[in-house]
């Protein structure tokens, strides 16, 4: 049973309150999302100012079972802002082993790695290549494996490590509000918190690429030595 955008428990009928607290007893079950919606929002609540942990795990455990795009992000914001308020990098990490198709490095992600000082994978780097403008993005597809090896090669050179420590790096950021939450009856404050936009950062930005261009190229330069070697031995 369809119950709309913005659903409520008071709006339900005899009929749909039935099918809700029946569809709690296994929060598994599919379902439609309005339903999925009205649980999440008093999670949502428990995620700012009561029982964080639970919260977390549950609606986590939501994430694996109801895969609707617009679930799917607003739950990523909200654990992610909930890692940041809580100081949490451990629950925060989780999430981001948890990315579902689709689901990329963005901004909110980096502010809150940067205020965790926790470093930028080889796939979150890889992912921004769009972000920041970089375009030749054939060996990121074609050549993925290769792609990885060579970047993280770049890294351990640079950093002695296969990721990018990005908040020892200080940038003059710009602020925007940011929608995090979903449920309509939190303080406009909460829901659309204020946040720095490091994606947008020309600096950053250029150092990103910077990194996809120097691996691109040592790409082009592995695959040409490979194929003058089968060429060498074919001979």
């Amino acid at each position: 049973t369809d119950i709309g955008y913005f659903p409520s428990y008071e709006r339900l009928n005899p009929g749909t309150k039935w099918i809700y607290l029946d569809w709690l007893c296994n929060i598994s079950n599919k379902i439609d999302t309005g339903y999925v919606f009205i649980f999440y929002y008093g999670l949502e609540r428990h995620l700012i100012e009561g029982d964080y942990r639970n919260a977390f795990e549950m609606i986590f455990r939501l994430r694996q079972y109801h895969d609707n795009k617009s679930f799917l992000s607003y739950s990523r914001n909200a654990l992610i802002m909930s890692s940041i308020l809580h100081r949490d990098p451990e629950n925060l990490e989780k999430v981001l082993s948890d990315f579902h198709e689709g689901e990329k490095c963005d901004n909110l992600l980096l502010v809150a790695k940067k205020l965790m000082r926790l470093d930028l994978t080889i796939d979150e780097i890889i992912s921004l290549s769009s972000k920041v403008g970089f375009k030749n993005t054939r060996y990121i597809k074609n050549e993925p494996q290769l792609f990885r090896f060579h970047l993280s090669q770049l890294l351990i050179s640079e950093f002695n490590k296969e990721s990018f420590p990005f908040h020892e790096l200080e940038f003059k950021l710009k602020n925007q509000t940011t929608l995090i939450f979903a449920n309509y009856s939190l303080d406009n404050e909460i829901r659309n918190p204020n946040f720095p936009v490091i994606i947008e950062n020309k600096e950053f930005a250029e150092i990103i690429s910077k990194m996809l261009l120097v691996t691109h190229e040592n790409v082009k330069k592995d695959l040409a030595e490979q194929r003058k070697m089968k060429k060498t031995e074919s001979n």
